[in-house]
C-alpha cells in the first residue's frame, strides 16, 4: 500500500478510539525508507490518541541511524522500533538495528505463524518479532488501563527488564 493508506488506516485507527473503541497499540510489520512528514503526523495523533505504535525495524541488516526505515525511525515518544533476536537471544543477521532509531528486541527467527495455503510455516523477520512486542504492550493495558502511551513505553524499554549485556550491541 500507499503512505496515504497508512495515513487512512492510522486516521481511521483514532476515529475508532475517540468513537470509545478500546484501542491502544497498534503492530506496524512494515516499512519504507522515504520519510513523509504526513505519516509523522498521523503517528503523532496516534500518540496523542493514547495509542502506543510498535514498529518492524527492517530486514536490510543496516544501521538505522545511517539508513532509516519509517515509521520505526520516526523519533516520536509513541513509537516502539523492535530488532528482531535469534535463537541465542542475540540481533538476528538480517534486522536492521541502531543505537539512537531501535528500542528493543524480540524473537524474529523460525517464529511459528498462519500460512495463507492453510496451517502453519515458521517465517523470519522483523515483521515476526514487533508482534511479540504489540502484545506485551496490549497486556500491560489490559492489566492497568490508565497507563499513558510514555508509561506503557517507559515500562517496556526498562534497563533493569532485559538483558544488556546482549542488547547493548544493538540498541539503546
Amino acid at each position: 500500500g500507499s503512505t496515504m493508506d497508512a495515513i487512512a488506516c492510522i486516521d481511521k485507527m483514532i476515529d475508532l478510539k475517540l468513537a470509545g473503541h478500546n484501542i491502544r497499540v497498534s503492530n506496524n510489520s512494515w516499512g519504507g525508507s522515504a520519510h513523509d512528514p504526513a505519516l509523522e503526523d498521523a503517528f503523532k495523533a496516534a500518540e496523542g490518541a493514547g495509542i502506543l505504535s510498535m514498529c518492524a525495524a527492517g530486514n536490510e541488516s543496516e544501521n538505522s541511524d545511517l539508513e532509516p526505515l519509517f515509521p520505526a525511525a520516526l523519533p516520536l515518544d509513541g513509537i516502539i522500533s523492535v530488532v528482531a533476536s535469534d535463537e541465542s537471544d542475540s540481533k538476528a543477521g538480517f534486522s536492521n538495528y541502531g543505537e539512537v532509531s531501535t528500542d528493543l528486541m524480540a524473537p524474529g527467527v523460525n517464529v511459528l505463524s498462519l500460512d495463507t495455503n492453510g496451517g502453519y510455516r515458521t517465517l523470519n523477520g522483523t515483521s515476526m518479532a514487533t508482534p511479540h512486542v504489540s502484545g506485551v504492550a496490549a497486556a500491560m493495558f489490559g492489566l492497568n488501563p490508565s497507563l499513558t502511551v510514555a508509561q506503557a513505553k517507559n515500562i517496556l524499554l526498562n534497563p533493569d527488564s532485559f538483558d544488556q549485556t546482549l542488547f547493548v550491541q544493538t540498541s539503546t
